[in-house]
């Protein structure tokens, strides 16, 4: 459960960190939901 959240979690990042600035806010949103899910 943990393993592939993280995979898609890596994945996202690994995405949305070679688009433009304006993308930080669903990295931020994508942030809080690994939080909320983690609980």
């Amino acid at each position: 459960m943990v393993n592939s959240f993280g995979r898609r979690y890596l994945k996202t990042i690994i995405r949305y960190r070679f688009l433009p600035i304006g993308s930080n806010f669903l990295f931020a949103a994508l942030f809080n939901l690994s939080l909320i899910d983690r609980d």
